[in-house]
């Protein structure tokens, strides 16, 4: 399975998450209405972009597997090569997070979430 068919597949029940060919970062990626929220890049798509915001991105950044993603890393931003992701809940846990972050109070209520806030 493609990193982005796994993003896909653990996205596929969220309110209007779709997959697709982003022509912004020309990669796919996954969005909640028009708004981008995850993308797989780097050589043979085999890295995972994220947005989780600046306070998020300043503790991931702590840890040796994640950088700042190049051109979006000051929108709180990150970077993680899949394989450097080896439990499954952590890349859920990471998706859930970028989600929540763009999708909006009502499509964050659907899923039982609150809206985290945008600092």
């Amino acid at each position: 399975m493609t990193a982005i068919e796994e993003l896909q597949q653990i996205s596929a029940a969220w309110p209007t998450s779709r997959g697709g060919f982003y022509t912004m970062v020309h990669h796919p990626a996954l969005r909640v209405g028009k708004r981008l929220f995850a993308f797989v890049g780097g050589p043979d798509d085999s890295e995972i972009s994220v947005n989780l915001g600046p306070s998020q991105q300043r503790e991931l950044l702590d840890d040796p597997r994640f950088r700042r993603t190049r051109y979006l890393g000051q929108h709180g931003w990150v970077t993680v090569a899949r394989a450097d992701l080896s439990d499954p809940d952590e890349l859920r846990g990471l998706l859930v997070a970028s989600y929540l972050r763009v999708a909006g109070r009502k499509r964050c209520a659907a899923l039982g979430f609150e809206a985290p806030s945008k600092l």
